[in-house]
């Protein structure tokens, strides 16, 4: 064993038995490291959570465990509200703890399950079902309990002081292997997911389950005014009885489609105020992501938030100007998470340089508006790579890490390249990238990608303040109609829910900028429904083309070549229901469900040789 693997196992037995020797991010680096040197390293298929009995099995979360847009400050805050006008609405406290997904059949308790990356969780039954809380309920739930597992201050206190902060203590009693400890964490619910669809259709009636079966509940208020929302965070006590990280704001009515979001439209996470320290700068580094170079500062170590930091990034040099080393900085943790240089208490004029190319591509920089110093250059292969990154999270790409991503950098393969590599017939093209076969099932995953959304594809472009998430903000439309929007008026664009004047503005010089590329990439992916705006003399009515679903296998084409081959003349549907206009089939008597229901429906049957004369 090497003296990294005898580092990192050391480190690792010491979390899983509640000691955090290290932070995450410093246990990653490590991980990263070895994964360099050595991929195949025995380590690699234990710590990391593979072969851990009871604790470390992962399975795929039967119901979103998403993430919250965040407010930093009251600004940000009341920016938010102003933007989401609720008709009724709670506010909970937001614990800090470690979350956790309770999974209930016919009202028993049968398995728990960590949040893991919100897609993916680890099995925790064998520790999280010793806490407190009720195992079977009176009503015949079937389906989930979302929760955090938490230790209240005064038991860490007493219990666990030798461990950084309550929450980094309480997510290693949980992956003990013995259990230990578990007898101190508290758990405290506030979600429930009905199968059944009918607890889960306001959080009203969701807390009121969750108090009528027993169990602790986040500390909640409906309807409660924006003054008041602030004064209860202005008052909040991260460091109190209760570890708390600010408080969340949803409907009271709930979007079963927003809640299953990875981040949702119409929630959000206040945040805390922020806790600061004094500290010197000494060294100046620079990182770039996509496309942006941002300075890194390295400092005195100083404590926050429980944690030990030593450096922290400066996200708008416009204020950073005065910085130099041996600078006194004023430093915090946004979201008690990230540090940042917030202040510079003795700056110097003209002290700080700004590089003045892209250490990438050799492009020159420049400073945005924003403050963020930026490369504009749409080819350079750093920002390349950060848009193979966006799809392949997007698409959730497996076996597409950093070395794979770098060497797609290296070889400057554009996102065009690749998809075209994709969409051949080479299996093992890819395996040039991946340095083994894993190439091959990149290549499989990427062929296999179902139809996706208008935002989903529009998202890849990895546009400033441009994500998924924002398209989604003018529906669920199709990429036609979200091209057709951007040569509206700026007003017209402006007329969406949560779209301002600067959105409005880079949504419209985003279809100006990458109308070539989006004609070029869009042929390389099905979508979800697909229909043409047609303008008529009437003034621009909006036509759906007629809808088709398919049954049984088409000689020749795959499903998703057949789906493609209809874009531009059908609206393709999964499913057969009373408004769909034709169903082609290979056998007209087979007997199908389909045919069935499209018989009963009066449903227009045709054979896939007449759906391939049509097109």
């Amino acid at each position: 064993m090497t003296e990294l693997e005898e580092k990192i196992k050391n480190y690792a037995n010491a979390y899983y038995q509640g000691e955090e020797l290290i932070s995450d991010a410093e246990y990653d680096a490590l991980i990263v490291q070895l994964k360099k040197e050595n991929p195949n390293s025995e380590i690699l298929k234990g710590v990391t959570g593979t072969d851990i009995k009871g604790v470390s099995k992962k399975y795929k979360l039967p119901h979103c465990m998403n993430t919250l847009d965040k407010c930093a400050d009251e600004k940000a805050f009341k920016t938010w509200w102003e933007k989401h006008p609720l008709k009724h609405w709670m506010t909970s406290l937001k614990i800090d703890g470690n979350s956790q997904l309770l999974l209930f059949k016919n009202g028993k308790l049968v398995q728990c399950l960590s949040r893991g990356d919100g897609v993916e969780g680890e099995d925790t039954t064998i520790n999280v079902s010793k806490i407190n809380f009720p195992k079977e309920l009176k009503k015949p739930l079937n389906g989930g309990i979302r929760g955090e597992v938490y230790l209240k201050r005064s038991v860490w206190e007493k219990h666990f002081k030798g461990t950084k902060n309550p929450r980094n203590a309480a997510a290693g009693v949980v992956k003990r292997l013995d259990g230990k400890g578990m007898e101190y964490l508290s758990f405290c619910a506030y979600e429930v997911f009905d199968d059944d669809g009918a607890i889960d259709k306001t959080e009203q009636s969701k807390f009121a389950f969750l108090e009528s079966e027993g169990f602790d509940v986040a500390p909640h208020e409906f309807d409660l005014p924006f003054d008041k929302i602030v004064e209860w965070k202005n008052n909040l006590q991260p460091n109190g009885e209760i570890p708390c990280d600010g408080l969340v704001i949803k409907p009271n009515d709930v979007d079963k489609v927003d809640t299953e979001r990875q981040v949702p439209l119409n929630m959000c996470a206040f945040k805390p105020n922020l806790q600061m320290a004094v500290t010197t700068a000494h060294e100046i580094e620079w990182s770039m992501k996509g496309r942006y170079l941002s300075p890194v500062v390295i400092i005195d170590p100083v404590e926050l938030e429980g944690t030990t930091v030593e450096r922290a990034s400066m996200s708008n040099v416009n204020i950073m100007q005065g910085i130099y080393v041996g600078a006194q900085v004023m430093v915090s943790k946004r979201g008690l998470i990230i540090p940042k240089i917030e202040k510079i208490l003795n700056p110097k004029p003209n002290a700080f340089q700004i590089p003045a190319v892209c250490p990438a591509c050799g492009e020159p920089l420049i400073v945005n508006d924003s403050g963020m110093v930026e490369c504009k250059n749409e080819s350079c292969p750093r920002k390349m790579a950060h848009r193979f990154r966006k799809m392949f999270k997007t698409f959730s790409i497996k076996y597409t890490g950093d070395k794979f991503i770098q060497n797609l950098e290296d070889e400057g393969v554009t996102i065009e390249d690749f998809l075209k590599m994709c969409k051949g017939n080479d299996k093992k093209v890819l395996n040039k990238y991946s340095g083994n076969s894993n190439g091959e099932k990149v290549y499989e995953q990427m062929r296999n990608i179902g139809p996706i959304t208008a935002a989903q594809f529009l998202a890849i472009f990895d546009a400033p303040m441009l994500d998924e998430k924002r398209f989604l903000l003018f529906g669920n439309k199709t990429l036609d109609e979200l091209i057709f929007l951007s040569c509206k008026s700026k007003e017209e664009i402006m007329k969406f829910k949560g779209i301002g004047e600067e959105i409005a503005d880079l949504y419209i010089d985003f279809f100006n900028k990458n109308s070539k590329e989006i004609i070029a990439l869009r042929q390389y992916f099905t979508f979800e429904s697909v229909y043409t705006i047609i303008e008529e003399n009437d003034g621009g009515k909006k036509m759906s083309m007629p809808t088709i679903c398919f049954t049984g296998a088409c000689p020749g084409f795959t499903r998703s070549e057949l789906t493609e081959k209809c874009q531009g003349k059908y609206d393709v549907k999964d499913s057969v229901t009373k408004d769909l206009d034709y169903l082609a089939c290979a056998d007209p008597n087979s007997g199908s469900s389909k045919l069935q229901k499209a018989a009963k429906n009066g449903t227009k049957i045709i054979s896939y040789t007449e759906l391939l004369q049509s097109l």
